[in-house]
C-alpha cells in the first residue's frame, strides 16, 4: 500500500499516480469490489482479477508501463475479458440471463450496476420459473426478500438450489396455494388455452363421475425439486402415462392426447382429446349410447332399451347418473346385475331372469 491504496486496503484509491477519483480507470470500482464486507456477495480479493506478486520486485509487477496486468480467476469464467472500459465475466452475468448490466462500466460507481436484475433478470427469463421469491429454490436467500442469509455463497462460482433452507414446494413454480397443478404454469399462464395449463384442473379436481386422477397418471413425480429430469432447462413437462394408458401419446404441436384408454376404450371411434379446448365431457365423448363399436352384445341390449344400470348397477343408476365415481374409468369392467352373475373369464352370464345362460 506504499504505492497504491491506503491504510485500510491495498486497492485504490489512491492509484500509483496519486489519483483518488473513481472516474479514473486506475481507481474505478476497486473499493466497490474489495472494500468493506458486502451484504450480497462473497468478499472479493485482489487475486480474482490480478496476479498478486509475492515480492514487490517480482517479475511483471513493476514493469514500467504503469498499467496493472489483469489475470482473471476461475470464478470470472472462461472468456472473461476487459476492453479498457468495461468487464465481461461470469461475475456480472450475461445477456441471456436477462441482466440489464452484464458488461458494467468500471468507472461507474453509483450502485446502478449492482442491483438485483443487473447481472440476471429478477426473475431470469424462461425456462426459469416466473416467481420472484428467491428463497423458494435458493436456500441462501431470506424468505420473501432480496437479502442474503449468507452473502459468501453469492457469486462464488456455484448456484445453490433447493436443499436445506429452501422454502419452496411443488406450488412454488406451478399451480396455486391449493393445487400443485397449473394454473399457473411455469411461464405464469393461467388460461386453459395455454399448453402449460390446459386441462390440468379438469383432470385433478375431484369428480362425481370418474376415478381420482393423480399427477402420476401422466407424469413421473420427482421426490425432490432437483431430481434428475425435473428441472432440465427445456421448460417442458415430461409425460409418462400410467399402465391404463400404456400406449398413449401426446402431440405437442396439436396439443392432443391419442390412443387414450381414458378417452376411448369404451369403444368410441376416437380415443384422442384436445388438451387445450375447454368443455365438459358427455357420455358419448368416450363411448356411444347405442352400442355401436362396443364390445359383445352391447348394441343388441341397448336396442332392447336395457339401461346401463341393468348390467353396471354398482356404477350407474337408471337415470344415467354415476353413483360410484371410483368404479368409472378405472380400467375394469364393473359388471353387477340385479339378478344373476357374470363370469369375466368365460364371458358368460348365468341365472338371469331375462334369458338363459349366454356368452357375451
Amino acid at each position: 500500500m506504499s504505492c497504491h491504496g491506503d491504510g485500510d486496503s491495498n486497492a485504490p484509491p489512491r492509484s500509483t499516480n496519486g489519483t483518488m477519483e473513481t472516474t479514473a480507470t486506475a481507481v474505478g470500482a476497486h473499493r466497490a469490489h474489495v472494500g468493506v464486507a458486502a451484504t450480497w456477495h462473497r468478499q472479493l480479493v485482489c487475486s480474482d482479477c490480478h496476479a498478486v506478486p509475492a515480492e514487490v520486485n517480482s517479475p511483471g509487477h513493476m514493469d514500467g508501463d504503469g498499467k496493472a496486468e489483469l489475470t482473471f480467476g476461475t470464478i470470472a469464467g472462461a472468456g472473461a475479458m476487459w476492453n479498457g472500459t468495461s468487464c465481461t465475466n461470469a461475475c456480472h452475468g450475461r445477456a441471456a440471463l436477462g441482466g440489464t448490466k452484464p458488461n458494467p462500466v468500471w468507472t461507474t460507481v453509483d450502485g446502478t450496476q449492482s442491483t438485483c436484475g443487473s447481472c440476471h433478470g429478477a426473475p431470469p427469463p424462461p425456462p426459469h420459473p416466473t416467481g420472484n421469491n428467491c428463497a423458494t429454490c435458493h436456500p441462501t436467500m431470506e424468505e420473501a426478500s432480496l437479502t442474503f442469509r449468507d452473502p459468501a455463497s453469492h457469486i462464488d462460482g456455484k448456484v445453490d438450489v433447493v436443499g436445506g433452507g429452501a422454502t419452496g414446494g411443488c406450488t412454488s413454480c406451478h399451480g396455486s396455494a391449493t393445487s400443485s397443478a397449473p394454473p399457473k404454469d411455469l411461464s405464469g399462464d393461467t388460461a386453459a388455452t395455454a399448453a402449460g395449463v390446459g386441462a390440468h384442473q379438469a383432470h385433478l379436481t375431484t369428480s362425481a363421475w370418474r376415478r381420482t386422477i393423480a399427477c402420476t397418471s401422466c407424469h413421473t413425480v420427482p421426490l425432490t425439486a432437483d431430481a434428475p429430469g425435473h428441472i432440465d432447462g427445456d421448460n417442458m413437462a415430461e409425460l409418462k402415462f400410467d399402465t391404463l394408458n400404456s400406449v398413449a401419446t401426446y402431440n405437442r404441436q396439436a396439443s392432443t392426447c391419442g390412443n387414450m384408454y381414458c378417452h376411448g376404450n369404451g369403444r368410441v371411434s376416437t380415443s384422442s382429446a384436445s388438451w387445450i379446448t375447454p368443455g365438459k365431457l358427455a357420455c358419448t365423448s368416450c363411448h356411444t349410447m347405442d352400442g355401436t363399436g362396443m364390445s359383445g352384445d352391447h348394441r343388441r341390449h341397448l336396442r332392447e332399451n336395457i339401461q346401463c344400470s341393468g348390467c353396471h348397477a354398482d356404477v350407474i343408476n337408471a337415470g344415467r347418473t354415476i353413483i360410484n365415481a371410483a368404479l368409472h374409468v378405472n380400467g375394469l369392467h364393473e359388471v353387477k346385475m340385479g339378478a344373476g352373475t357374470y363370469n369375466p373369464n368365460t364371458r358368460r352370464c348365468s341365472n338371469l331372469a331375462c334369458h338363459e345362460n349366454e356368452t357375451w
